[in-house]
């Protein structure tokens, strides 16, 4: 815009000069050089609408051309905008897939590990089964119903097993103790 005014300010000093000088120059009469002068004058107002009016033109050329382009980078970046957030969008399911499948994957082990832990404690309750052959009558038990097959009511010695065993003065019927 500033090399528009300055053009039409040159234009119009031009004028003005090129009017006084064709004035002190020309061999013509007053009446003459009047009307030459408000010709001249004419000419000049003249170009310079014409000039305005082309400087009006091209700031609206300018104006039109860099609305459109402001256009154009703003609807490249919505688009680019649009391109990233599906990117983003599409990164934050794959990781909820991920953590989900991870989860998932947690509660099955410890499923598996709970289970696996209650049938052990299950086999280390299971009372003892007695052995194969022997009879309910001959395990020895206390007043309580609990075995004391192989140990004395100390805990602490072991006792033999068969009735009537011979040891050291042992009386049949009673076991002896080791």
């Amino acid at each position: 815009m500033p090399e528009t005014r300055d053009f039409v300010v040159g234009v119009l000093i031009g004028s003005v000069l090129g009017a006084a000088t064709a004035l002190l120059m020309a061999p013509a009469s007053g009446t003459e050089t009047r009307r030459l002068l408000k010709d001249k004058a004419g000419e000049a107002k003249d170009r310079t609408g014409d000039l305005v009016q082309q400087a009006q033109s091209r700031v609206g050329d300018l104006t039109s051309q860099a609305q459109n382009r402001i256009g154009d980078l703003t609807s490249q970046a919505r688009s680019r905008v649009g391109e990233v957030s599906n990117q983003v969008t599409g990164a934050i399911d794959r990781q909820r897939g991920a953590v989900t499948a991870a989860v998932e994957a947690g509660r099955q082990a410890y499923a598996q590990k709970a289970t696996q832990l209650q049938s052990e404690v299950a086999e280390d309750t299971l009372p003892a089964t007695p052995a194969l052959g022997a009879s309910s009558g001959d395990t020895p038990s206390t007043t309580d119903g609990t075995s004391t097959h192989g140990l004395a009511s100390d805990g602490g010695s072991i006792t033999g097993g068969a009735t009537g065993a011979t040891g050291s003065g042992d009386t049949p019927g009673t076991e002896p103790t080791i």
